[in-house]
């Protein structure tokens, strides 16, 4: 109390205050800051005793640290207290070692003395060997339930507390290892289970278990089987068992996935919770989310954080996971089941609750607020209490911005029957009836929407008026609980009554009088009347208020003489007429001008007075930035008569115009494209799709029909300033339309007024450069095409330089719209800056433009591929440009950015496909380059860098064949890539050196090297540990064996037998044929096309008896597909490979083998087959 006496906390003095006291310092960070002041305070004055002297009274301290059952207030006192205090309680080890080994503790108690243990022994000012000894200490008797207990308590939270320290590297792995090894094992205890959660929960939750800190290889399997082990746990509604899956879920990688608009697995298992009628559970699972939907953010989780002053190293402050959470969480409030609305209310109340402070929430803030209003009428209590509760911290988390947005959102709740918001349970909408018959003295109708009423409320700036209104209407409301809206509005609004408001508060009753009086009017008599009966409730003495009101009032009701609604005008000149009846002509005589124009105003038309204005006039808001669209409409058409018939006088203000035209573009947008923009993602609309259509909006706008017609006015006289004003027009610009708008502008002057823009080119396109960083694509991409218009007139050092500007921009783009910019400013060049201008500058677009086209994403590869084809294609604009390729290349290929290496990559490799030949003196750089690429640890897209060298080698194979040094380089690369340990990595690998070993089969070891990296490969369990078929369907398993099975027979050299790799193959394929695999027709065809191969290759060798004999074997595999031969494709190219076997065997005498092949032909032709199947076997056999 001594710390709290004086401040603002929640330990008040009232009935509950026992209660705030106890849990003052978990829920209050204000009472925790003010405690840690108090206890530097203490120590500042040396009232802190901490001594343990045997000659001197033992401290308080270490009296209180013998009352084992005081653990817990003393753990807590020990978090808060300064680094200083705690080092001094490093004598107190040996005492608290001795209580937790001979005491009985209860499970509270030992968790408590664990926790106030770890952070005195991990202390800065102690060794590690303290902690060790500690650790070491628990570790030596584990027989018994009690000491493994103790052991898995004390040992985790010190673990803990040296990775929050950051000293936890300095611990022997070992140890750790043999801890997690213990706790795996007793986690399956009943009587152990809630100690390891515990354990387990302060380990990930400061990072001891990943994901940024990997002690030993052995933490992601442990940490798997415990997860796995607590999700059982779920099936009972175990609240510690959700709590500690969220935190253990914060060691995974997966928990920080951002770019997941699903619920991630363990996510999901929490979702699947709603399912408890425990509603404590419920609660709990709210916990759980918001810890998986903030992290460190998480004032829940900082208050773990026992060490003064430390920060947490070893994670991340945020997961980035609260926008899933937050989307279904919001969907499941508007779901029909009742538990798990229920459940959507509760975790949503834990969000806003936990994180009021995150983005996501202050920009959802009106949905939540509207998802909380559908709880009001619940018939839960909980659940009404929960909704109350999430609405009051919603309102009361923002700015007056934001809570005007919720204001409106809460009024078109109510008044928007149609609307995506309105309520669905216990709805209240415009059919809600509000005041009984009667109750009004409406005689002839009664008042029985909201429309009128929220419209008054929301007028008089104070939203909350409506529920006071509610009151006047006996609370004659359709919610089936009074106690849930009651709880609502006590939240959120005044509690006040209306009168005391009026009272206390005369600028409220100036604001409202003159609104409800204007109300009194209204063309609806059902409304007129009804406020009539609220005037007459609120308002005793009606003419002394209107007289004390009577400015106020006449300010409104000419104000509401100009006002866009019909209803808002009649009812003004109606109010207008009578309360001048009620006053004398001296209260209103000083405003009698005003009073005149307002009243010709709404009896006449403006159309005269606006043709007396000039275009300074139109410009304001009395014309062009008017919110009538008929105003806007006739001042733009009067613009545009006075720019046609205007001549010389208009001339000079046709730069000043059309930079004003640029920037009111935006005002003729109707507002439901920006509500679009803001919520694409909400009706599944691609922005950049509704960004393409306002594009197309802006080319058929009027404004743009003016701006073209004054452009049709510009002289030579005009046209620098016309540069200039654009210039600065396009600079302040904001908003889609407005840059689009500029970017036409430039593009017209470039086609329209070639001559007098010439001079400005390079002024027009440094304009145009200086929109392509702009965030909006569409924008940025109509800069790009306008740029390429410039080139048409700008110079070729200008032209050159922004040539190195798209070429840094495609290849330091960190995202793939970056580089599709480039690619469409690369190709707006050369498509519209001119032939002739284009040729003058090809060298500095096409080699980009060759390389752009080798880009993995298909958009930027097309628009590259379009330029090259259409300015240079073919092999010789790849030798003309060849240089200037290998230079970008050789720069980018050990790029940071993967993407960008696996670009460069594939040019390498259709390089060397396009050019038949290379000089050796551009060969060696080629080699040098992808060579050096190679080196380091495998990532994605590296196979193509090693593809890229294979193709280098085997087009240049006798250059490597003179150059034994960089053969023995290319050797030991191909060795090395082909044993990297990443299998996906690897499987690409070994395609290419089966290419490799093709052209160099004299390399016998490398042969042999080969060999064994496939047998490995092709066994069913790589396959499935490199999780290479996505849902293990037999088409593909069967596919992936014959695709590797082929590139073995490809790497079988042609015109030469190759013992080895051919037995190898004959070996694989025997082996599939064995596996138990459910094999189709693609079988037997894939081996056909692989012997048809080979037998070709073979026509002119001579074979031994012995390798007759294999090539006998191999072809009889091809016997055993009997059924399979009933297709006709599979029937003919074996029919085929039976002609090329019979020839060779018969070129060699072999007639024993010769008979077997004769032999099954012969059955096969005795079979019901086709008569195209007939004619290849007898061909075969002739």
């Amino acid at each position: 109390m001594q710390a709290v006496r004086g401040k603002a906390t929640v330990v008040a003095i009232d009935e509950d205050w026992d209660r705030r006291l106890d849990k003052a310092l978990e829920v209050d960070e204000e009472v925790r800051h003010l405690m840690v002041a108090e206890l530097e305070m203490l120590l500042k004055t040396g009232d802190v005793a901490m001594h343990n002297d045997e000659d001197i009274a033992p401290s308080a301290v270490l009296k209180f640290l013998r009352l084992h059952v005081s653990g817990s207030v003393f753990a807590l006192l020990v978090s808060l207290s300064p680094l200083a205090i705690v080092g001094e309680l490093s004598s107190t080890i040996p005492l608290q070692v001795q209580i937790l080994q001979e005491k009985t503790l209860l499970p509270a108690d030992l968790r408590a003395l664990s926790r106030t243990l770890s952070i005195i022994a991990t202390h800065e000012s102690n060794d590690i060997s303290v902690a060790s000894d500690v650790v070491a200490a628990f570790s030596k008797n584990l027989q018994s339930t009690s000491d493994k207990e103790k052991y898995i308590s004390v040992t985790g939270h010190i673990f803990a507390k040296l990775a929050l320290r950051l000293r936890i590297e300095e611990c022997h792995t070992a140890a750790f290892e043999q801890y997690l090894s213990v706790v795996q094992g007793s986690i399956s205890d009943i009587r152990l289970y809630d100690t390891c959660l515990d354990a387990l929960s302060q380990l990930a939750i400061f990072g001891a278990l990943g994901p940024q800190l990997h002690i030993t290889t052995e933490v992601t399997c442990h940490l798997e089987k415990f997860i796995a082990v607590i999700e059982l746990k779920l099936k009972s509604f175990h609240e510690n068992s959700v709590l500690a899956l969220s935190k253990l879920a914060l060691a995974l990688a997966l928990t920080y996935d951002t770019h997941n608009s699903e619920l991630l697995p363990i996510e999901q298992k929490v979702f699947d919770c709603h399912t408890s009628k425990q509603i404590e559970f419920v609660f709990t699972c709210g916990d759980a989310l918001v810890v998986l939907a903030g992290g460190w953010l998480l004032k829940l989780l900082r208050q773990s954080l026992d060490v003064p002053g430390q920060a947490i190293g070893y994670m991340q402050d945020s997961t980035g996971r609260l926008g899933p959470i937050l989307r279904h969480v919001l969907l499941a409030t508007a779901q029909s089941k009742p538990a798990l609305r229920r459940a959507g209310c509760i975790w949503l109340l834990a969000l806003v609750q936990h994180l009021p402070h995150d983005p996501l929430i202050r920009d959802s803030a009106t949905e939540i607020h509207t998802a909380f209003m559908r709880f009001l009428a619940d018939r839960d209590e909980m659940v009404q209490d929960a909704a109350a509760r999430g609405l009051s911290l919603v309102y009361e988390l923002g700015d007056a911005d934001l809570k005007e947005t919720l204001v409106k959102g809460l009024l078109r709740s109510f008044t928007d029957n149609n609307a995506a918001t309105s309520l669905s349970s216990g709805s209240v909408d415009l059919d809600t009836q509000l005041f009984d018959k009667g109750v009004l003295k409406t005689h002839d109708s009664s008042v029985s929407t909201y429309k009128d009423v929220l419209s008054l409320a929301a007028d008089v700036g104070d939203p909350g008026l409506v529920y006071k209104f509610m009151l006047m209407a006996k609370l004659n409301l359709l919610w089936t609980s009074r106690r849930g809206m009651a709880y609502g509005l006590g939240a959120i609004m005044l509690k006040a009554s209306l009168a005391e408001m009026l009272t206390q508060n005369p600028r409220l009753g100036s604001r409202l009088i003159p609104k409800l009086y204007r109300y009194r009017h209204d063309p609806n008599t059902a409304v007129a009347l009804a406020m009539d009966g609220i005037w007459a409730s609120l308002v005793g003495d009606s003419p002394r208020v209107i007289s004390d009101h009577f400015d106020d009032i006449l300010r409104e009701v000419l104000a509401g003489l100009g006002d866009r609604e019909w209803r808002v005008r009649q009812a003004s000149a109606v109010a207008l007429n009578n309360l001048l009846q009620t006053q004398p002509l001296e209260r209103y005589e000083a405003r009698l001008d005003e009073i005149w124009n307002m009243s010709f105003r709404a009896m006449d038309d403006i159309k005269e007075s606006i043709l007396d204005k000039l275009i300074p006039l139109f410009m304001g808001t009395k014309g062009l930035l008017s919110d009538v669209e008929d105003v806007r409409n006739f001042a733009l058409e009067t613009v545009l008569r006075l720019c046609e018939t205007g001549g010389l006088a208009i001339r000079k203000h046709v730069p000043e115009l059309i930079s004003h035209f640029i920037e009111l573009m935006l005002t003729l947008e109707p507002e439901v494209v920006n509500y679009l923009v803001l919520n694409a993602d909400k009706y599944n609309l691609d922005s950049n799709a509704v960004d393409a259509q306002r594009l197309q909006s802006v080319g058929h706008s009027p404004m743009m029909d003016a701006i073209e017609k004054l452009m049709a006015q510009i002289d030579v006289n005009v046209m620098p300033e016309v540069v200039r004003c654009l210039k600065l027009a396009v600079t302040r610009a904001v908003g889609l339309p407005l840059k689009a708008c500029g970017s036409r502008v430039i593009v017209g002057l470039v086609t329209g007024k070639t001559a007098l823009a010439r001079d400005f080119g390079d002024a027009l396109l440094a304009i145009c450069v200086a929109q392509l960083g702009d965030r909006n694509t569409a924008v940025a991409h109509s800069y790009a095409v306008a740029a390429g218009h410039c080139c048409r007139l700008a110079s070729v050092d200008a032209i050159v330089d922004y040539s190195k500007k798209i070429q840094h921009m495609y290849l330091t783009g960190e995202d793939p719209k970056t580089r599709k910019l480039a690619a469409v400013a690369s190709e707006a060049v050369g498509r519209h800056g001119g032939a002739d201008q284009f040729e003058r500058v090809a060298a500095a677009f096409l080699p980009l433009a060759y390389i752009g086209k080798h880009d993995g994403d298909a958009d930027v590869a097309k628009a590259f591929d379009k330029e090259w084809v259409e300015y240079a294609s073919g092999a010789s604009a790849v030798r003309l440009y060849f240089h200037e390729i290998f230079t970008i290349c050789d720069a980018s290929i050990r790029s940071h950015d993967y993407t960008v290496r696996q670009t460069m990559a594939r040019t390498i490799v259709d390089v060397c496909t396009a050019l038949d030949s290379l000089l050796p003196a551009e060969i060696l750089p080629l080699f040098n380059t992808v060579l050096e690429a190679c080196k380091g640890k495998s990532w994605q897209g590296k196979e193509l860098v090693f593809e890229a060298l294979v193709t280098i080698a085997v087009k240049n194979a006798r250059f490597l064949r003179e150059n034994g040094d960089v053969s023995a380089l290319v050797e030991l690369t191909v060795r090395t890539e082909q044993k990297r340990r990443n299998k996906a990595y690897q499987l690409c690998v070994v395609l290419s050196v089966g290419k490799f070993i093709k052209e160099f089969p004299e390399n016998r070891d490398l042969v042999g090297e080969y060999i064994e990296v496939m047998r490995q490969v092709l066994t069913d369990d790589y396959v499935e540990d490199a999780d290479l078929v996505s849902d293990g369907s037999p088409v593909q398993m069967e596919e992936f064996y014959l695709k590797y099975i082929r590139s073995v027979v490809d790497a079988c050299p042609r015109d030469v037998f190759d013992e080895c790799l051919f037995t190898f193959a004959l070996e694989l394929m025997t082996g599939f044929k064995n596996s138990g695999h459910e094999m189709s027709w693609r079988t037997c065809y894939s081996f056909n096309e692989n012997f048809q191969a080979l037998l070709n290759s073979w026509k002119s060798i001579n074979f031994t008896e012995h390798q007759l004999e294999l090539i006998a074997r191999a072809i009889s595999i091809l016997t055993t597909f009997t059924e399979m031969y009933k297709l006709e494709k599979n029937a003919i190219i074996f029919a085929r490979n039976a002609k090329l076997s019979l020839d060779l065997f018969k070129r060699h005498n072999s007639q024993k083998h010769a008979n077997q092949i004769l032999e099954f032909v012969t059955r096969l032709s005795d079979n019901n087959v086709s008569s195209v199947v007939r004619n290849e076997l007898e061909i075969a056999i002739a």
